[in-house]
Order: C-alpha cells, then sequence, then structure tokens
C-alpha cells in the first residue's frame, strides 16, 4: 500500500489519486464550450426568458417634449413652478382693488389705499408684481433654449420679468411706510427683499452679458425664489381678511367710505 503518494499527469489532462487497492482512479476534466459564454454575456436574461423593451411613461414622454434630458428634473420643475403658479393665479382676483382688495386686507391698510398715492402704489405694485409670478416659469424650460425663435422668447421673456420686478419694487417701496401698519418690522422686511431681489436682477444681467450662463441660471433661481417669497408677503395680508378677526367684522359692518 502506497499513502500520501499522489501523481499528476499532465499529459492527459486528469489527476490521480492513490487508493487502498494501489489502483488509480482518474477524473476526466470538464470543459464548457466558449461559446456558451459569450452567449451569456451578450443576453444575460435568456436563461429566465426573453426580455420585453419598456415604454416610455406619460412623465418621461412630457419631460421629452418639453426638452429635459433627466426625469428628475422636470419633476423638480413641477414641485417648484406648480405651487407659484397655483399661488399666483389665485392673488390676481387682487388686482380689482375696490371689490376684492379692499375685502381682503386689514380695514388699517386699506384705509389709506383707497384713494391717492398709496392707491396708485398698491395698483402699480399688483400689477407688476402678480405677471412676473407667471412669467418666470416658462424661463425655466430648456424647450426656449433649443432653437434660435424661442430662444429670443427667452430673452424678452427675461428683460420684460426684470422690467417688472424693478417696477413691481419701486410699488413696494411706495407703499412701505403704510404696509402691515408701517412699522420697523414691516418696512426692514420690504427694505430686504428689495435689495436682494435688485441684487439677484443686476448679477444674472451681469452674467448673462459675459456669457456666463450657469452663474446666470443660478442668479435667476435665487432672484425667482425671493420675488415669489415677496409675493407670498404681500398676498399674506389676507390672512387678516373680514370674517376672520374683529377688525373684518368691524370693516363690514362700518365700511370706510
Amino acid at each position: 500500500m502506497v499513502f500520501g503518494c499522489c501523481k499528476l499527469n499532465f499529459t492527459s489532462s486528469s489527476v490521480c489519486i492513490p487508493s487502498s487497492t494501489n489502483q488509480y482512479w482518474t477524473r476526466p476534466r470538464r470543459t464548457i464550450p466558449t461559446s456558451n459564454i459569450m452567449e451569456k454575456q451578450r443576453h444575460p436574461s435568456s436563461e429566465s426568458g426573453s426580455s420585453t423593451k419598456r415604454s416610455p411613461t406619460i412623465t418621461q414622454k412630457l419631460a421629452k417634449r418639453l426638452g429635459f434630458t433627466k426625469t428628475y428634473n422636470f419633476r423638480l420643475f413641477l414641485l417648484t413652478a406648480t405651487p407659484m403658479l397655483t399661488f399666483t393665479l389665485l392673488r390676481l382676483p387682487y388686482l380689482r382693488l375696490d371689490a376684492v382688495l379692499s375685502r381682503s386686507i386689514s380695514p388699517g391698510d386699506w384705509f389709506y389705499y383707497r384713494t391717492g398715492w398709496y392707491r396708485f402704489a398698491i395698483a402699480l405694485h399688483l400689477s407688476t408684481i402678480l405677471p412676473v409670478g407667471i412669467l418666470m416659469i416658462p424661463q425655466f424650460l430648456p424647450l426656449l433654449r433649443s432653437t434660435n425663435r424661442l430662444l429670443r422668447f427667452h430673452k424678452l421673456n427675461g428683460y420684460t420679468i426684470w422690467a417688472l420686478v424693478c417696477l413691481g419694487n419701486i410699488g413696494a417701496l411706495m407703499i412701505m411706510p403704510r404696509a402691515f401698519g408701517g412699522g420697523v418690522d414691516s418696512q426692514s422686511i420690504v427694505v430686504v427683499l428689495v435689495v436682494l431681489t435688485q441684487t439677484g436682477v443686476a448679477m444674472a444681467w451681469y452674467n448673462m452679458r459675459r456669457y456666463q450662463l450657469d452663474q446666470h441660471r443660478a442668479w435667476d433661481v435665487a432672484d425667482d425664489v425671493l420675488v415669489g417669497g415677496d409675493c407670498e408677503y404681500e398676498g399674506c395680508d389676507a390672512r387678516y381678511g373680514a370674517g376672520d378677526d374683529v377688525g373684518g367684522w368691524v370693516f363690514h359692518r362700518y365700511p370706510v367710505s
């Protein structure tokens, strides 16, 4: 009997292992055809059946139509643009000063807004800042930058937004001494919003003239967020609307004429 003896035959491609009967047991080498490996690499799902290509969803089709290359960018656009558009559309009736605005703000504010200088100021502010909330939404659509004709509309719309923001800030400064009671806190908020929005407009224009498009978009996004905050700040006077507090009840019971 031979123990601890192992014979390796490289010519026959087999392994010989000794046994107690001094006879050699040969295990043949298993070979896998190369063609089968290549087929599995090319078609990994061939074993589980033929794979079917998924059709694009409605969101993907709409995002592609609007020029978005990635679907999550389109979802982020909807997440921010939809509340802004909804809020602006709900505040458009405020342009009717006597019919709607007079019943939606506090009696103290309407006492000054009903005639004269402050009536012109609030009309100027609302008629310029509310359209900005609608016009700034198409600016972030990649479709408007795809062709030269649409790019012209993008530029014209951008200049219109900047002009309206400047006029809206002028109106905000005009009503600042009487808005929300004219206190130091409300005047400070108005001044800060005016300075920040004007800085955003100036930096966006500066980067656009220098063809720094990434910085131009960044400043435009920041400026639009600030303009949205300005619209919400002006619209939050509705929480003091008629019927919501004692002042509204007194205002309706004894209207200011």
